[in-house]
């Protein structure tokens, strides 16, 4: 499953959680590592250079641009070294690869043949790297599963999946089972549903499909009532999970893809590492 991971890093200490999370996916699956960074020009130049010009009150031309060019381009080197070695302190070899162009675009290209691409929630100033709206954005154009990690690395052996019967909870269903498989975890699928029958229906399809695809993870079902986000994320508190798994729900419009709401929601309120389950966009 997860033949190759790349993890996006800016530097910062988001970052440096995400490369850890990477590290201890990495030593139990024996998966390649790319550790991508990205030296944004096109979106840095013009803001990059507007407050240096604010700051020192000179205008900055094509020499002092190039100039400012070389910087991102030995801090993106410095990055990469410091990213190296982080894995390789955990027993992991990782290959760099440094990109240019707009991150929004480039880092779910650059994950688009791998299995898993890991990210922080939140990282630098907008203006010097990644932040935790553009993680959201990157989410909703992959079509690689995404791993978006929360400020402190704990030790993943219990997984939340939430499942709601749609083509992405049945993704997420899906990938929390090959993980679980790979990663030695136990599963507490949830359905947060109006009513017991509803969710008894939900559970009794999860975990039959369970039962016969992941036979060497332990299983167990639960049903809550509430609004979805809060529901999910109080559960995985009450079960001490590790991890929580959700369908993306993504979309095509316009070549735009959509976040659901709960999966959205639980991004921006969770405190823990969310697995996005992504696949290729329905037109």
């Amino acid at each position: 499953m997860f033949g190759e991971i790349v993890v996006a890093t800016d530097g910062s200490l988001g970052s440096q959680t995400a490369i850890s999370y990477t590290a201890q996916i990495a030593a139990r699956t024996g998966a390649q590592v790319t550790v991508l960074h990205v030296v944004d020009m096109p979106a840095l130049e013009e803001p990059l250079i507007l407050e240096l010009y604010d700051r020192v009150g000179v205008a900055f031309g094509p020499e002092e641009q190039e100039w400012v060019a070389n910087i991102l381009e030995r801090k993106a080197d410095l990055i990469l070294e410091m990213a190296i070695q982080q894995l390789e302190a955990r027993g992991v070899k990782a290959e760099p690869r440094k990109l240019t162009g707009r991150v929004l675009e480039v880092i779910p290209e650059a994950a688009r043949d791998a299995g898993l691409l890991v990210m922080a929630e939140r990282g630098k100033h907008p203006i010097y790297g990644i932040q935790g709206s553009l993680t959201e954005r990157v989410v909703r154009r992959s079509t690689t599963p995404v791993l978006v990690t929360p400020p402190f690395e704990r030790k993943l052996e219990r997984a939340v999946v939430a499942f709601d019967g749609s083509p992405g909870g049945r993704q997420a269903l899906e990938l929390a089972a090959s993980a679980g498989a790979l990663l030695g975890l136990a599963l507490d699928v949830v359905t947060v549903q109006n009513t017991e029958a509803a969710g008894a229906g939900l559970l009794s399809e999860a975990l039959e499909w369970l039962w016969q695809t992941a036979t060497s993870v332990p299983v167990r079902g639960f049903w809550r009532r509430g609004q979805p986000a809060e529901a999910i994320l109080k559960f995985a508190r009450e079960v001490q999970g590790d991890l929580i798994c959700l369908g993306a729900f993504s979309q095509a419009s316009e070549h735009k893809l959509i976040l659901g709401r709960t999966a959205t929601a639980v991004l921006r309120m969770g405190a823990l590492p969310i697995l996005f389950a992504r696949g290729p966009v329905q037109n």
